[in-house]
């Protein structure tokens, strides 16, 4: 899980210096090349937030990740103990 959030972080911060080095802020516009570049980068994010909200470290319903989680098999889902009861 850490790994993921090193890589999330990591992300953002080539995020912030792109938009640092690139951004036009006469034109409001970035190259084409630094569009494909963040386009990219977007996509790496999307990935690594949908494996985070599929895994069972992360109650779908509330998003906690710090509470003890329980599988409920009518939903086929793993939900944090507190979410968990309020399924049944």
């Amino acid at each position: 899980m850490l790994a993921v959030f090193r890589e999330l972080r990591e992300l953002r911060n080539e995020f912030y210096d792109i938009f640092d080095k690139e951004y036009d802020k006469n034109v409001k516009v970035f190259p084409e090349p630094v569009l494909k570049q963040l386009r990219k980068l977007s996509e790496q994010e999307d990935r690594l937030r949908t494996a985070l909200d599929d895994s069972v470290i992360r109650c779908p319903i509330c998003g906690s990740w710090e509470r003890d989680v329980e599988y409920v098999s009518k939903f086929e889902s793993w939900f944090c103990v507190n979410c968990a009861k309020d399924t049944y």
